[in-house]
């Protein structure tokens, strides 16, 4: 996963999106990607 425009960084860690993303965009996506991963070892465990 990667957002390679220009703004991106500005985005993402300068807080540019106060109203549409402003705890970024990649960083929620990959913590919530983490949080379903998890769930997904835990609830298949042998």
């Amino acid at each position: 996963m990667a957002n390679n425009l220009p703004y991106a960084n500005r985005i993402e860690y300068d807080g540019w999106s106060h109203t549409k993303a402003p705890a970024g965009m990649v960083r929620v996506s990959f913590a919530r990607i983490r949080q379903i991963v998890s769930k997904a070892v835990r609830d298949n465990k042998v």
